[in-house]
Order: C-alpha cells, then structure tokens, then sequence
C-alpha cells in the first residue's frame, strides 16, 4: 500500500513539474490606463472609490491585471487566467467610454448590485487580496458614489 502511494504522489509531482513547462496563453496587461477607461472619463469620483476599484476590481476587469508571481505556477496560473477572461467578458472598465449609455448603466448598476450582495470581489480574491475588502462603512461610501454617478448617466447628465 504505501508503495502505491509513494508511486501516486511521485506521478503527481511529476506531472505538477512538467505542466510548468507548457505554453499557456498570456494576459494582456497595458500597464497604463486607456483614454477610454473608467477612471479617465469625466465624471468625478471620490479618491476611495477609485482606490477601491483599482485595488478590488482592475485585476481581473480592466485591461491592467497585476498579476502575483503565483499566476505563473500551473494550475493556479489557468485558474487566473479563465477568472480574468470571465471577468473582462462582463466587464471591461477599460473599454468604458466607447459603451453606449445605457450599457455603461446597465454595467454600473450590476457593480452596485455586485458590491451590495457581497457577490464581488469573489471570496477566492480576497484571501490573497484582503486590501480589496471594504469595511461596512467605507462601502457604504463607495456604493453611495457609484450611485451618485449611476443618478448622473440616468439624468443624462
């Protein structure tokens, strides 16, 4: 029995070691922020909510993932990958300005209801970004700015 298993565990650590080398697909990652991007539009935001946002919600929905050394360690590297590739399909703050309006409230009011039901940031996100957590009041802050905003592209403003 513990022959098989030492022969288990060193297949394991085999394949582990040799997945590393595969060619898997890269994110793209400007490293600066498009003129189209969220944070360059017109509207006035409060420096809290910009922090929150970069910190909380860019890696994985703008075209400005930074991402940790770990995203270079397979499997985790794939699981980061499919995560961003999901994320910038929703989402995308760097493709902000050329959304249509309605888009860009539809998009704003899914963050607002995203943040409210503790649905994002995802939970696996946080446990190794626990600078992207909010506390209840400055989240209260934050969704009070996104929703001052949502009134403004609701009013046409």
């Amino acid at each position: 029995m513990k022959k098989k298993l030492r022969v288990v565990l060193l297949l394991l650590l085999a394949a582990f070691f040799l997945i590393q080398f595969r060619k898997q697909p890269e994110i793209k990652s400007s490293g600066t922020i498009a003129e189209s991007d969220f944070l360059k539009t017109d509207h006035q935001l409060d420096v809290e909510t910009v922090q929150f946002l970069k910190q909380a919600c860019y890696d994985c929905h703008s075209k400005n993932a930074d991402l940790p050394w770990y995203a270079k360690v397979e499997p985790v590297g794939g699981w980061i990958r499919s995560h961003i590739k999901h994320g910038r399909g929703n989402l995308n703050f760097s493709d902000w300005a050329n959304l249509p309006l309605q888009k860009r409230i539809d998009q704003l009011d899914f963050v607002i209801h995203e943040i409210e039901t503790d649905e994002m940031p995802l939970k696996s996100y946080l446990w190794m970004h626990p600078e992207a957590r909010l506390e209840k009041e400055k989240e209260e802050r934050v969704l009070a700015d996104l929703k001052n905003l949502l009134k403004k592209y609701r009013s046409g403003d």
